[in-house]
């Protein structure tokens, strides 16, 4: 793998100089974190970095697109590290693995096939058999309502982690030419973990598109949580089959999103579960909903209703949801609007210590948000945690009750523009002898019209128990960001100070 990757890195080069108008660009990124103690401290000086390329090429051949890319990270290493190195290798060990990718788009103009290979990561449909429960982090606010399918495999960037080898398959029928589109999608990994994925979309006039995907995978489960073999619930690793069935129907007033899966179970029965994601608009109002249910729950040992193609347990047994918008747009020259925005969330989750323990929690959030042509703000209050019912037998099975309230903003002025974030968060105590803790948080970028390839950032973050400081830290930096025609770069150096 490595040697077709660095092969392909050197056509690149011999491309750029024989073939310089197939060549794309190149854009290198590089960023980096100096981290000092606090003067009381007996913590040492620290480093992390994070730096890699990406190469395109186009019109190559039959090829019609190339892009390889490689990215490398240091860890948060202590300064004395380095200074203990006796040689390049000793240097080269404090690195994580080279992440590093190939993807190839073939016959554009016929049958669209696209080819990736390395250190890819997956997400859409694997991600939901991964994790099918939905967040309970969801924005008031949220405009988008997006259906993706397929294994969304992903060539790794510079903030991806570390993935296994594998190799990912894309072929998609020609544009116009059936009557329903068709997208096929597979991959393999070095551990022998697979998936396939079809997909099918059809418009009906104006009034109603459907699409509706179908995703097999196969992955190696094992058992990850040692509560299950406390509970006589463990068993032995081996692959499992999981089969996920997706169908988005739109329409100018309404969305949905049906997702229904079955699960291969270590024990004697199959788990399956079902999700409905929905949206009604009219007008200025709109509504989001959403609804998960896990039927199959009780033919599975009560300390794991469920467990996933990741070998995570799933402790969600059923949720619900409701989100109300409300936009007002308001008269003057710069067209602005003030969006509403509420939503509510509710779920019965499974903890499991000694046994299997019931409870339901919830969470509310509010947000309002300001728009015109040069100024976005936005005001949000949490509350998140709250158990109504059920008593979670110990404090690190209970999820950690807090309230928040932020405040953010993007600005632009004839010489600048800004973003900020301003944010704080109480804790309540968790019994009689625990402590409450607050904490405060400031965030600031600036962007110089005049040096526009830069971007300037600051900000704290301070945390306290009870009435005193817990802890402080304070970070700043710098972003130099440049483009040409076949280059592009990106420079971020950032210098973290406790205090």
């Amino acid at each position: 793998m490595r040697k077709i990757f660095f092969a392909i890195f050197g056509l690149f080069f011999l491309q750029n100089i024989f073939s310089a108008p197939c060549f794309d660009g190149a854009d290198f990124r590089f960023t980096s974190e100096l981290t000092l103690p606090a003067f009381s401290s007996e913590k040492k000086k620290a480093f992390s970095a994070s730096t890699g390329i990406k190469l395109c090429v186009s019109d190559l051949f039959f090829v019609s697109k190339i892009d390889a890319r490689s990215y490398i990270t240091l860890p948060k290493t202590q300064l004395d590290a380095f200074a203990e190195t006796e040689s390049a290798e000793d240097i080269f060990s404090l690195f994580d693995d080279v992440r590093y990718g190939v993807g190839l788009s073939l016959f554009d103009k016929t049958v669209p096939v696209q080819v990736k290979a390395g250190k890819l990561s997956y997400s859409k449909s694997i991600s939901r058999l991964k994790n099918p429960a939905p967040s309970a982090l969801s924005n008031p606010l949220k405009k988008s309502f997006a259906f993706s399918t397929g294994v969304g495999a992903s060539l790794p960037t510079l903030t991806s982690s570390s993935q296994p080898k594998s190799v990912a398959l894309c072929v998609s029928s020609p544009d116009g030419r059936l009557f329903v589109p068709l997208k096929a999608e597979a991959f393999v990994t070095e551990e022998k973990n697979c998936a396939m994925s079809v997909s099918a979309s059809r418009s009906f006039g104006k009034f109603l598109s459907v699409q509706t995907a179908l995703t097999a995978a196969r992955f190696f489960v094992e058992n990850n949580a040692s509560i299950l073999k406390k509970n006589n619930a463990g068993f032995d690793g081996d692959f499992m089959f999981a089969g996920l069935w997706e169908t988005n129907l739109k329409s100018p007033f309404f969305k949905a999103n049906l997702f229904c899966a079955l699960h291969q179970s270590p024990y004697e029965n199959m788990g399956a579960w079902f999700r409905i994601d929905g949206r009604a608009a009219y007008k200025s109002a709109m509504l989001d909903f959403s609804f998960f249910s896990l039927p199959t729950k009780d033919s599975s040992p009560s300390v794991a209703p469920l467990i996933c193609i990741d070998s995570s347990v799933l402790r969600t047994l059923w949720s619900a949801s409701i989100n109300p918008q409300y936009l007002i747009f308001l008269t003057g020259k710069n067209a602005a609007s003030l969006r509403f925005g509420l939503s509510a969330f509710e779920a019965m989750k499974i903890c499991a210590t000694k046994g299997a323990e019931l409870f339901c929690v919830g969470k509310f959030r509010f947000g309002m948000e300001y728009e015109a042509s040069q100024v976005d703000l936005k005001f949000d209050f949490t509350a998140a945690n709250l158990i109504f019912s059920g008593n979670p037998p110990t404090k690190s099975s209970t999820p950690e009750k807090y309230f928040s309230v932020s405040f953010d903003g993007n600005l632009a002025f004839p010489l600048f523009c800004t973003a900020f974030r301003a944010g704080a968060k109480y804790y309540p105590p968790y019994d009689s002898e625990s402590k409450d803790k607050k904490s405060i948080t400031f965030n600031m970028s600036f962007v110089p019209k005049k040096l526009s390839p830069f971007t300037f950032s600051g900000g704290f973050e301070m945390v306290f128990k009870e009435q005193e400081k817990a802890s402080a830290n304070f970070d700043s930096g710098v972003c130099v960001k440049t483009k040409s025609k076949f280059v592009n770069s990106s420079v971020k150096c950032t210098l973290s100070v406790p205090f």
